[in-house]
């Protein structure tokens, strides 16, 4: 069956609106640069405090911005199990044919594949009506419409990310890198399931990452953000770096702990990395990413041909039988991929699958 049927079978395109978000849903607000929270009485007065310290710092911290996690807490874990097993069955997470298995490099990982920082699933919304519910709510959706400043936003994808005890720390990374969008206004709201610490291992970020500060070095540096690059080199760019790396160049902000119905925002170019978990309980957490409504498709992110020194990406077959390549990394393949065979998917255009739900505000 094709890729659009099986889609569209899972999981009805919807338009959830809702009115503006209200008073009670930004009870503070953390910028990078403090470590407390200041309550605010207006929503409007917080929801612009919390877009402005995103926008210039990459990244805020948000108390009590998400009610209703405890419900969905329980659900998210039972889907997630069921994805893992899934996935565990999988003996290649490449296989463009078999839809459960794309993507299931990471949910499969184990200390005998690399030092394991996490175990992630993809998608959660397309099993389990109550997580669309959640992802799609005002508390959700329409934070992240708010912090974007753009009045619709559609859901990209969504993902739980579980570090057990002992799990290591994940490497500095730029969502974006995966992502066959064009611009910047990208964000992914980091919602623990339950109350977290530090030492839990929760996000650091390096401070102002996402701007165009973060594109160019000097000749003898290699450039940091890969914001700047050509699809072309983005993938042949990707390299480790520490703590020190970015350091020289921004800030990095200290791990916080949350409490449950806390969240952090970040922009999809924000580099960020999450700490080992030292602690003695797992670290449950959903992300959930976002794109304003309208965002186009990299024009350069299909390549006719296959892959050669130049050409780096994600090689297949198209209708017609001639090698394309996708010029990015696996990590968002699941996510993408149903768009890109059901032809909605066009380098240059407007990114608005049926399948990826949107949010609208009423006003």
């Amino acid at each position: 069956m094709a890729w659009a049927l099986l889609l569209v079978a899972l999981h009805r395109a919807v338009v959830v609106g809702g009115d503006d978000l209200p008073t009670s849903v930004l009870d503070g607000v953390c910028d990078g640069h403090d470590d407390g929270c200041t309550g605010n009485g207006s929503f409007s007065t917080a929801a612009a405090e919390a877009a402005g310290a995103l926008w210039r710092d990459g990244h805020v911290l948000l108390r009590g911005a998400v009610p209703g996690v405890a419900e969905v807490a329980k659900e998210v874990h039972r889907v997630h199990d069921d994805i893992v097993a899934t996935c565990m069955t999988c003996s290649d997470s490449n296989d463009l044919s078999n839809r459960d298995c794309v993507g299931c490099e990471r949910t499969r990982a184990t200390p005998s594949h690399f030092p394991k920082s996490f175990q992630k699933a993809k998608n959660l919304h397309r099993h389990s009506r109550a997580i669309r519910d959640f992802v799609m709510s005002p508390s959700v959706a329409g934070l992240a419409a708010s912090l974007l400043n753009t009045p619709a936003v559609r859901l990209y994808q969504d993902t739980s990310f579980f570090k057990q005890p002992g799990d290591v720390e994940s490497a500095w990374h730029q969502d974006q890198v995966a992502c066959p969008l064009l611009g910047d206004k990208v964000v992914t709201l980091w919602i623990p399931l339950a109350d977290v610490e530090p030492e839990q291992g929760t996000l650091v970020f390096a401070q102002g990452s996402h701007g165009k500060g973060g594109d160019s070095r000097t000749a003898s540096e290699p450039t940091l953000s890969l914001r700047g690059l050509a699809l072309s080199r983005r993938v042949t760019a990707m390299r480790y770096l520490g703590d020190n790396d970015l350091a020289r160049h921004f800030k990095l902000s200290r791990p916080a702990a949350f409490r449950l119905g806390d969240a952090s925002a970040h922009l999809g170019w924000t580099y960020h990395r999450a700490g080992p978990n030292q602690g003695e309980t797992p670290r449950p957490a959903l992300a959930v990413t976002f794109f304003a409504d309208g965002s186009k498709v990299h024009p350069s992110f299909l390549h006719k041909g296959g892959t050669s020194e130049s050409i780096r990406g994600i090689e297949f077959l198209g209708q017609d039988g001639q090698k394309v390549v996708a010029q990015t990394i696996t990590d968002d393949l699941s996510t993408w991929l149903p768009w890109l065979f059901s032809g909605q998917l066009q380098p240059g255009k407007p990114l608005r699958p049926a399948t990826a739900p949107l949010y609208q505000s009423l006003k």
